[in-house]
């Protein structure tokens, strides 16, 4: 069957990107064709007269060769902030071309014409936060609202997440969401507070599934980004930090004091003191690059949800910075599956290196084999 993906919106973010190559490729391991809807140019709207529209879409399109196609916009001309902007994603653009195969850039919201481009038969929804409704501009397109009502009786949702235990759309978004996950053939969700969400929410009955990441092994992940399976390991800690404060820094720093190792920010080729909030100038580093720096590192300190499963897979010893503001959900139940409470603490904690022992490893690796079966039989005996 041709299946079609759904999923949040990943900008440069690399948990983002590799849930999604990741349902990719364990839906095309059990025998479908797929196409990953692109969503990247949510505001980009084609032949529009409106400024503010096509800057809009110089914001959202990454990659210099995608310039091209903005140039076909009568009178535009990006700026040199925004050429800047568009130049900090262009790292990430082998990994993706490489390892998603995706649609023609769709519209917003999307179109029925978008989602024939894709020759899907059916659909997934998900992972990441895709019903957090603050992330989205048209949460009923994260409902298949664009697809007739056929094709979503055949379409399932896998691990989509809330973020949070609320839901916070108006009432009016919430109904029609409401009636379009009635037609839905099943329905998951990667938070287990999540499943009483939706029925609370919904009046849908959804069962927990693990993040697409779960699914795939370290190997399988070293392949796709074209690492060579024995590489040198590091003498660095290495840190993935979404919010960088001062708070984190000086954890970074007492980390360093502490091990008498450097650190390395392995999403930008900076120091820690240049890094700001919101940086929009310096270039991501590529995905390869991201995955060899975790996979290498002697420690890793991160505050994400992903940062923290990567570390599981391949066996780094962690610490996850609590991080309200992303959500607290998936880390009480990512953490909670794998027992590795442990590893949460707060920014202003005092470092303390605590390796996690071979035996315990096993018992962690033994829970996730657990969760990438449980995934990948759902997906196969709801997709036939």
């Amino acid at each position: 069957m041709h299946i079609g993906i759904l999923t949040q919106k990943w900008d440069s973010n690399y948990g983002g990107i590799l849930q999604a190559a990741a349902l990719q490729r364990v839906l095309q391991q059990l025998g479908h064709e797929v196409t990953v809807l692109d969503r990247r140019a949510a505001d980009f709207r084609v032949g529009s007269k409106r400024f503010k529209d096509r800057v809009s879409a110089a914001m959202e399109l990454f990659g210099l060769h995608r310039l091209k196609t903005l140039a076909r916009l009568k009178g535009f001309s990006p700026s040199l902030k925004q050429r800047a902007l568009l130049r900090q994603h262009q790292p990430q653009e082998a990994f993706i071309s490489r390892n998603l195969n995706l649609s023609p850039l769709c519209h917003h919201p999307v179109s029925p014409k978008d989602a024939a481009a894709t020759g899907a038969e059916a659909w997934v929804v998900g992972s990441d936060q895709v019903w957090r409704y603050a992330y989205q501009n048209a949460i009923r397109d994260c409902f298949l609202t664009f697809c007739t009502p056929e094709v979503r009786q055949k379409s399932i949702t896998y691990a989509p997440s809330f973020g949070h235990d609320t839901w916070d759309a108006p009432a009016e978004d919430t109904e029609a969401c409401r009636r379009l996950l009635a037609d839905f053939k099943a329905v998951s969700v990667r938070e287990e507070s999540g499943c009483e969400l939706c029925q609370r929410t919904f009046g849908r009955e959804a069962v927990f599934m693990p993040d697409p990441t779960l699914l795939l092994t370290a190997e399988d992940y070293c392949q796709m980004s074209e690492l060579p399976p024995e590489r040198p390991k590091g003498d660095y800690i290495a840190y993935y930090v979404l919010d960088m404060t001062p708070e984190v820094r000086d954890y970074i720093h007492r980390a360093e004091a502490a091990t008498g190792l450097k650190s390395v920010d392995i999403m930008f080729d900076i120091p820690a003191e240049k890094r700001r909030k919101k940086d929009r100038k310096t270039p991501f580093r590529a995905v390869e690059e991201w995955m060899d720096l975790l996979s290498r590192a002697a420690f890793v300190i991160t505050d994400s949800f992903h940062g923290s499963v990567f570390s599981t897979l391949f066996r780094k010893d962690f610490v996850c910075l609590g991080n309200g503001h992303r959500g607290g959900a998936r880390f009480e139940t990512l953490f909670g599956k794998l027992g590795l409470w442990d590893r949460m603490v707060e920014p202003e904690a005092a470092f303390a290196l605590a390796p996690i022992s071979p035996e315990r490893w096993e018992t962690i690796h033994a829970a996730v084999a657990q969760l990438r079966e449980r995934g990948r039989s759902y997906l196969e005996e709801n997709l036939k």
